[in-house]
C-alpha cells in the first residue's frame, strides 16, 4: 500500500468493519461506521475484541488525575446494570426476544491514558488494491487511526458503503457517548465468562461477577453458546478533519455530542450537564474553579469533599457525608460573585432571588467585575462572528478570549471561592478531617470498594447505597413469606463500611472543629455542618464578600488581597468571643441563644445568610482585617440594613406560625406577639454572640423604624417573603412548629 508514493508502514492493533456514512449539518461533520460487537468466548476476531474496548470512561481515564472538563459521561449505575440489564440478557423469557439498541462510541485522541485535543495531521491514502475488498482509498491520522472505504475501479464512490476502521489503543480510545449501561452489561458478562476482570475494571467485579456466575450455573451448554454469540450493534463515530482547516477539538466536540444525544434520553443530572456545557460562561467558569481544587488538591478543600456525582438532582445541601459543598452551590457562588447582577449585590436589604436570570444585567456586571476592557477589544472577530465587547454575556462570548477570562476569574472571584471553601474555618476543618480519614483508612478488598466510593469512584457511592437498599427490601419481603434471608454480598458489606467510616469521620471532624471527640461535641459539630453544608450558608457568605467589595469599589488587582483579609476576618470572628468555643456555633440552630432563626434553608434564604455573615464580620475580632478596604461606618450600615431585613423575615415567619396555632387571634394581636417574639429572640442572640447591649439594640430598632420606608413598603417586604416561600404554611418543622412561649424558652442552658 502506498500513500503519496510512499509505502504505509503504520500498523494498527484493532479494526472494525461495517457500513460507513456522514452526518453533515451546519454545526459540523460527523463520520460514522455501523458495526457490531460480539460477546464471544476469548475470541480474537474483530467483533469480540471490540467488546473488550467498549469500556466506560472511568476505566479509560484515571479519575484521580482527570480534570472536570474530562468528566464526559454521567455516572455509571452498576446496581441498575447488575440488577436489570444483565438478567435481561441472560434470563430466558416467554414474552419474546431481548434486544439492545446500538451503543454509540467516539474515537478520541489519547497519549496513553492522557486525553489530547487533536489527532495527528491527516494524510490521504490513495486508491489501492486490497486483497479482500478490491479497490480502496481513505485517510490516516498517523499511528492513531485510519479509515478506508470501498471504491469503484476509477476511484469513485462504490454503491456498497463498506468501510474499515483501524486504530491503536495507545493513541486512540473508544469512549461511549450513549449506551454505556448497555455496554457495561455486555462487558460484565464477557469478563466473567472469560475471567478477564483485570486492570481498572477489577474493582467493579463485586457488582457483577457473582450475579453472572449465578445465571451461568443455571444455563445449559446450548444456552451458553447462544449467549456467547450475542451481537451488539455499535456506532463508531469520529470528527473528520478537513485538510488546511483549523484542527477540531475532539474532546470538546464529544462533550457537546454527549449532551445532544442525551437530551431526550434519561436526562443526566444538572450537575453533570454543567460539567459538559460549553455554551455558558457560568458552566465554563465553574469547571475552571473546580479544576483549581483538582490541580492543587493538597492546598485546597479535597475534591472528595465536593459532591459532583449525584445521579438524580441537585440539592440545597450535600447529600454525601464526605461532601461539604456541591457543584451547583459552587456555580451559584460564581453566579452571584461574577454575574451579580448589581441589584442583588449593592443593597444588603435585597432578598428576592431572581426567577429567570437577567442575562443582559448579569453581562454588564460580569464585564465590570472581570474588567474585560483590559484585554478584549471593542469588537472581536471570533470564528467568523463579530462580537461587541459591550454585548458579552453568559451566553455570548468570544472563545478566543476564554484564556484571559478564565485567568482573570481565578485571579479574582474564582480564586476567592476556592479560598473560601478551602480556608474558612469550618470548610478547612472538614477538609482536614477527610484527609485524616483517608490516611487512617487501610482497606481490605471489599474496603477498597468503600474507600473508592468516598475518595475516587464517580457515582459509586450511590450505587453502593442503592444495592444495600435493594438487599434490605428483598430480605424484608423474604421475612414476610418465611423465606431465608439473602446473605450479605461484598457490595452490601462495602456500603456498611462506608457508614462505619461515616461515624469515624464525624468524630475526627468534631475534634478538628470543636476540639473533642465526645458524643456531645459530635452532635454539636453535626448540627453546625447541617448549616455550613447548605446552599444558603455558602452562597450567603459569597454574597457578603461581594457586597463588601462592591461597596468598597475594590478594583480587580486588589481582589486577591481583599480575599486574604476577608478569610482572615471570618476566621477571627468565628474564633473570637467570650464563649469557650468562640463563635464556631453561631449559625447552629441548637446553639445557646441561636441567631439562625430561619425555618427553612431553601436557596432564596442565601440573602438572609448574607446578613448573618456580615454580623460576624462586624465583630471586634474580625472588623480590623477589612478596615483597609472599607470604612467601618459602611460595615455598620450594611449590618443595620441587613439586620432589619432579617427581622422582617423572622417576624413574618413567627406570625404565620402564631396564626396557625392561634386561629382565633386578630391581626393586631398577631402582629404584636410576632414582633415581640422576634425582637426578643434577636436581641438575646446578638447580646450572647456579639455582646450587643440591650439599649444599643433598642436604639438601632427605634432608628430603623423611624427612618425606614412607609408601612406600605414594609407590607411589600412581607409580600416578598410570601413569594419566596409560599409553601411555608405546609412546613411542619423549625419555627412553624413552635408556639410563642416555646420560641422564647427554646434556648439551651
Amino acid at each position: 500500500m502506498e500513500m503519496f508514493g510512499q509505502t504505509i508502514t503504520a500498523s494498527y492493533q484493532n479494526e472494525a468493519f461495517g457500513i460507513w456514512g456522514h452526518f453533515n449539518t451546519t454545526s459540523g461533520d460527523v463520520s460514522f461506521l455501523e458495526t457490531k460487537a460480539r460477546l464471544g468466548l476469548t475470541g480474537t476476531d474483530a467483533e469480540s475484541r471490540l467488546t473488550r474496548y467498549l469500556k466506560p470512561v472511568r476505566e479509560v481515564l484515571n479519575t484521580r488525575s482527570m480534570d472536570f472538563n474530562q468528566l464526559l459521561q454521567r455516572d455509571l449505575d452498576d446496581h441498575r446494570v447488575a440488577l436489570e440489564l444483565v438478567p435481561y440478557l441472560m434470563c430466558g423469557r416467554t414474552t419474546g426476544p431481548a434486544f439492545f439498541p446500538p451503543v454509540v462510541a467516539a474515537l478520541l485522541p489519547f497519549n496513553g491514558v492522557e486525553p489530547l485535543e487533536h489527532f495527528p495531521q491527516r494524510s490521504d491514502i490513495e486508491k489501492h488494491q486490497d486483497p479482500v475488498w478490491g479497490h480502496c482509498k481513505g485517510y490516516a491520522h498517523g499511528e492513531a487511526f485510519q479509515f478506508e472505504q470501498l471504491v469503484a475501479a476509477d476511484g469513485s464512490s462504490h454503491h456498497l458503503k463498506l468501510g474499515r476502521l483501524k486504530w491503536n489503543e495507545e493513541r486512540t480510545q473508544l469512549v461511549v457517548l450513549d449506551g454505556q449501561h448497555r455496554a457495561m452489561a455486555l462487558l460484565a458478562i464477557f469478563r466473567t465468562m472469560n475471567n478477564l476482570w483485570d486492570g481498572q475494571g477489577e474493582k467493579y467485579k463485586h457488582f457483577y461477577e457473582g450475579r453472572v456466575q449465578d445465571e451461568l450455573r443455571g444455563m445449559s451448554v446450548v444456552e451458553r453458546v447462544a449467549l456467547a454469540n450475542i451481537e451488539l450493534p455499535v456506532t463508531l463515530l469520529w470528527f473528520p478533519q478537513t485538510p488546511g482547516k483549523e484542527p477540531i477539538d475532539h474532546q470538546l466536540a464529544a462533550r457537546k455530542l454527549f449532551v445532544d444525544v442525551n437530551k431526550n434520553a434519561r436526562t443526566p443530572s444538572p450537575a453533570r450537564l454543567l460539567l459538559l456545557d460549553d455554551t455558558h460562561l457560568t458552566a465554563i467558569f465553574t469547571r475552571c474553579v473546580l479544576n483549581e481544587f483538582r490541580n492543587r488538591d493538597t492546598q485546597t478543600l479535597p475534591v472528595a469533599a465536593i459532591e459532583y456525582d449525584h445521579p438524580e438532582r441537585d440539592q440545597t445541601s450535600a447529600a454525601k457525608w464526605s461532601a461539604v459543598t456541591t457543584v451547583s452551590i459552587i456555580e451559584s457562588c460564581i453566579q452571584r460573585a461574577v454575574f451579580g447582577p448589581a441589584q442583588y449585590i449593592s443593597d444588603a436589604s435585597s432578598t428576592k432571588s431572581p426567577g429567570r436570570e437577567n442575562v443582559a444585567a448579569g453581562g454588564r456586571f460580569m464585564r465590570d467585575t472581570l474588567d474585560v476592557s483590559r484585554e478584549i477589544p471593542a469588537t472581536v472577530e471570533d470564528h467568523g462572528e463579530a462580537i461587541e465587547r459591550d454585548h458579552i454575556t453568559d451566553e455570548k462570548f468570544p472563545r478566543m478570549h476564554l484564556p484571559f477570562l478564565q485567568r482573570t476569574l481565578i485571579d479574582t472571584w474564582g480564586g476567592f471561592i476556592v479560598r473560601m471553601l478551602s480556608d474558612v474555618l469550618p470548610f478547612r476543618e472538614h477538609g482536614e478531617a477527610l484527609k485524616e480519614l483517608g490516611q487512617l483508612w487501610s482497606p481490605s478488598d471489599v474496603g477498597r470498594l468503600a474507600k473508592d466510593a468516598i475518595f475516587e469512584g464517580v457515582g459509586m457511592y450511590w450505587t453502593l447505597k442503592d444495592s444495600h437498599e435493594h438487599w434490605q427490601e428483598v430480605n424484608r419481603l423474604r421475612t414476610q413469606t418465611d423465606q431465608p434471608k439473602l446473605p450479605k454480598s461484598d457490595v452490601v458489606r462495602a456500603w456498611e463500611e462506608t457508614e462505619l467510616r461515616r461515624g469515624e469521620f464525624e468524630a475526627i471532624r468534631a475534634h478538628h472543629y470543636l476540639g473533642s471527640r465526645s458524643d456531645e461535641k459530635i452532635e454539636q459539630s453535626r448540627a453546625c455542618y447541617e448549616i455550613f453544608a447548605t446552599y444558603a450558608c455558602q452562597v450567603g457568605l459569597a454574597l457578603a464578600a461581594r457586597t463588601l467589595a462592591y461597596r468598597a469599589n475594590t478594583p480587580v488587582e486588589n481582589v486577591a488581597k481583599f480575599t486574604d483579609d476577608f478569610v482572615s476576618a471570618v476566621n477571627a470572628g468565628l474564633a473570637g468571643g467570650s464563649m469557650s468555643l468562640g463563635r464556631r456555633r453561631f449559625l447552629a440552630r441548637d446553639a445557646s441563644k441561636p441567631l439562625n432563626l430561619l425555618a427553612k434553608l431553601d436557596t432564596p434564604i442565601a440573602f438572609y445568610f448574607r446578613y448573618l455573615w456580615l454580623e460576624l464580620i462586624g465583630s471586634p475580632e474580625a472588623r480590623p482585617f477589612l478596615t483597609s478596604h472599607i470604612a467601618s461606618s459602611e460595615i455598620d450600615h450594611l449590618i443595620e440594613v441587613g439586620r432589619y431585613t432579617y427581622l422582617v423575615r423572622i417576624t413574618d415567619e413567627l406570625r404565620r406560625n402564631l396564626k396557625r396555632t392561634n386561629p382565633e387571634w386578630k391581626a393586631d394581636k398577631l402582629d404584636k406577639e410576632a414582633s415581640k417574639g422576634a425582637n426578643t429572640r434577636l436581641r438575646s442572640a446578638l447580646k450572647y454572640w456579639f455582646d450587643l447591649p440591650d439599649e444599643q439594640y433598642d436604639s438601632w430598632l427605634n432608628t430603623r423604624i423611624s427612618t425606614n420606608p412607609s408601612s406600605e413598603d414594609i407590607d411589600a417586604d412581607a409580600e416578598r417573603v410570601d413569594s419566596v416561600e409560599a409553601d411555608l404554611e405546609d412546613e411542619g418543622a423549625g419555627l412553624d412548629s413552635l408556639s410563642i412561649s416555646e420560641l422564647l424558652d427554646r434556648d439551651e442552658g
